[in-house]
């Protein structure tokens, strides 16, 4: 749990949630290095990692919605606000 949380201190993972119309939709940590924000489909492989299973039911889940990505981090610097179609 410490090394989870000095990740966290030390800016190598983020908090990633994503939303539709201010509805939470899931979210979870990701390490800073993953994320890729040249697309929303990028951004969700990010999320799922080699999930393909989580990916495809995720997928499904926001296809065609006005999804907005929150990524936070410990300080601002790797904060970001994403808004994206799929």
């Amino acid at each position: 749990m410490i090394g989870y949380i000095n990740n966290f201190l030390c800016g190598n993972w983020v908090a990633i949630e994503f939303f539709h119309e201010n509805t939470d939709l899931f979210g979870g940590a990701c390490r800073l290095e993953d994320i890729d924000i040249s697309s929303g489909d990028s951004l969700l492989r990010s999320f799922t990692g080699d999930n393909a299973s989580l990916h495809g039911h995720l997928l499904k889940q926001i296809k065609s919605l006005d999804c907005r990505c929150l990524i936070r981090g410990w300080n601002n610097k790797n904060s970001r606000d994403i808004d994206f179609i799929i």
